[in-house]
Order: structure tokens, then C-alpha cells, then sequence
């Protein structure tokens, strides 16, 4: 244009010059406030700051955003697909489910390196989700240095979530009857994602020998009833899956757990055959248990599991047999209580 300055009609052109290139810069330099965060994450806050937002096009719209920091040696490029704009925030939650999930199997707390090596995370990362999570107020550490351990505010979510779904309402009262008709422990266990969570329990012992295992929340196929009871309604192929995915030959369980697959699939088979599942001494010594799958009553597919467990002087597989049709009766009970329960597969939203 007449009168122009050349070096800004010069700007101007070098400008759309580079937003026609599909990839290259397109907004010139200017200081934007944001921070680190796990995986490249925009955090407010932090000193460093951002030169560049350019925008990648293609034909469909806008792709991907480049995103450049400036280093003090170096420019660190990182990429984000717009489908999830908070870059990183995904990893970063998984961490921390990670960690709660892990020191939720170990009440007495870990320290700081084996949390880190456990989970395969970096030791300073691993201190920082410490720290978030002890500003929230689900981990707490009795002095520095010490081991960290889950607090009450965890155990006050799971039991509020519980009274939320109903559970505590309408299928604790069914386990506690099962327990004091049976007295011994029982235990329901519920499906999610292709993985066995227990879900409550009720001891009806109330003298003698007392069996209250340490569990976790996820059932170990393999050497369980439970494990027994949901397999056995499944194809082969797909209890070969789920049992590689938690592994077989693991220390600590009963001597007449299942060391290999065939052993395993004959454990199967027979619960297959019988429509329950039976165990004696293969999750833990001295122990015997029987359960049974809780099918949803309009798929007709499994939705979890219940068993009753104790002892092996008293659990005898003529004792079994008699606790078995007062396990049934639970079975149907809890599926016609559970149709329309959030925390169920088959719920209806």
C-alpha cells in the first residue's frame, strides 16, 4: 500500500505467509502466563512462561496446538491433540488413584520410595502428588520423612458412596441375614471393568474361630470362590485373559492354590458343572469357602458374586452343602434389590 511502512507491510506478509504453511507459527511472540504441569499441562501460576500458541490446520479445522517453553539452553516442544486440552491431566490422575489405591492395601503407610518404586514414578513427581493429596486431605504423614498413610476422609467417601447407591440400605440387611444364618463370613463382590471389587461383607461369627481376612478391594481370580464362581460363567478363552492380567504363581495364598492353568481350568470347569464354586485351603491355609455368580435379573448375566467363607475345621464340604441353597436364596434376593442400584452394570440411569 501507498505510504506503508515496507518493514510492516514486510510483517504482514511473512505473517500469513506462515499460517498458510499448516504448522508453522502463526501469532507472533508475546509472553503468556502459564506453568508446568504433569505431561505439559497449562497451570497458572508458575513462572515460566509460553512464547508461542501456534495453531496446526488441516483441512478438517484445527488439529493440534505446539506449544514451545523456553529454557534457559534449550526450546522443549510438546504436542497435544484438542481432544483433551489439559494436557497430561490424565496421567497425573492415574497416579493418584495409583497411589491411593496403593496405600489403601497397606494401613500402616509406605514411605516415599517405595510409593515412587512401586508405581514406577519419578520420586520428585511422586512428592508432589503427595503433597497435593495432603493438602486435600486423603493422605497424612506423622512427622517428615515418615510414611504416608490414607486418612479417614477416604473411608467417609466410600461409605457415603455406599449410602448413596443404596447399598447400605438394601444389600448390607441381606448380608448380614446370610451371615447370622450361616455364621460365618460373607462376602459380595461386585463386576467393573473386567475386574472383581469387593463390595461389603458381614461376619456372622460369633465365637470359636474367627476368619476376617486382610483383603483388598480387587479379588484374586485364581485362588478365590468368588474368583471361581464369576470365571465359571465365562468362555475359556476369556478366563485365560483375566487371569494372565492378575497372574497365576504368586506367593502367599493357600497350598492348594492353582499353580498353572490347567489346575486353574479344572477349578473352572467344575464350578462350571456344579453352578458354584467351592475351595478349600487355596486363598489361604487352614480356610475353606463356597459362593455363588449374582446374575442381573433381566440380561441374566453375571453382575457379581457372594460367598460364604470360614474356617475348614467347620466349613466342610457337608456343611457347604447345606449353607448352599440359603447362598441362592441371597443370590436372588440381591439381584431383585439391586435392578435399578447405580453401583450394578445393568442399572437403569
Amino acid at each position: 500500500m501507498l505510504g506503508e511502512d515496507p518493514v510492516h507491510h514486510h510483517r504482514r506478509h511473512d505473517l500469513g505467509h506462515r499460517v498458510a504453511q499448516h504448522g508453522k507459527e502463526a501469532r507472533p511472540a508475546g509472553d503468556v502466563p502459564s506453568g508446568r504441569g504433569c505431561g505439559g499441562s497449562i497451570r497458572a501460576g508458575s513462572a515460566l512462561k509460553r512464547r508461542f500458541h501456534p495453531i496446526h490446520l488441516t483441512k478438517n479445522g484445527i488439529d493440534s496446538i505446539k506449544i514451545i517453553i523456553p529454557s534457559s539452553s534449550r526450546r522443549v516442544t510438546r504436542r497435544s491433540n484438542l481432544n483433551n486440552v489439559q494436557i497430561g491431566m490424565g496421567a497425573f490422575m492415574d497416579r493418584a488413584v495409583g497411589i491411593i489405591e496403593l496405600l489403601s492395601r497397606h494401613a500402616g503407610g509406605l514411605p516415599l520410595m517405595t510409593i515412587a518404586d512401586t508405581l514406577a514414578i519419578p520420586r520428585s513427581a511422586t512428592h508432589r502428588l503427595l503433597a497435593d493429596l495432603k493438602d486435600e486431605g486423603y493422605v497424612r504423614q506423622e512427622f517428615d520423612g515418615g510414611a504416608y498413610r490414607l486418612t479417614a476422609k477416604i473411608v467417609a467417601l466410600g461409605f457415603s458412596h455406599l449410602a448413596a447407591a443404596g447399598v447400605t440400605a438394601r444389600i448390607q440387611p441381606l448380608l448380614d441375614q446370610l451371615a447370622d444364618r450361616t455364621g460365618e463370613l460373607v462376602t459380595m463382590a461386585v463386576i467393573h471393568d473386567q475386574k472383581l471389587i469387593r463390595l461389603a461383607k458381614a461376619q456372622g461369627a460369633r465365637r470359636g474361630l474367627l476368619y476376617n481376612p486382610d483383603e483388598g478391594a480387587e479379588v484374586y481370580l485364581a485362588a478365590t470362590s468368588n474368583g471361581h464362581a464369576w470365571l465359571s460363567c465365562l468362555e475359556e478363552d476369556e478366563v485365560l485373559q483375566l487371569v494372565a492380567r492378575q497372574g497365576l504363581r504368586r506367593d502367599g495364598y493357600g497350598p492348594k492354590a492353582p499353580r498353572t492353568m490347567r489346575e486353574l481350568l479344572g477349578f473352572v470347569e467344575t464350578a462350571r458343572e456344579c453352578g458354584y464354586a467351592k475351595i478349600f485351603e487355596t486363598y489361604e491355609s487352614g480356610t475353606a469357602a463356597i459362593a455363588v455368580a449374582v446374575f442381573g435379573v433381566r440380561s441374566r448375566r453375571p453382575i457379581g458374586t457372594i460367598s460364604v467363607a470360614g474356617p475348614v475345621i467347620r466349613m466342610t464340604s457337608e456343611a457347604m452343602d447345606r449353607i448352599l441353597p440359603l447362598l441362592r436364596q441371597a443370590a436372588e434376593a440381591i439381584a431383585a434389590a439391586s435392578e435399578d442400584l447405580p453401583i450394578f452394570p445393568e442399572a437403569v440411569h
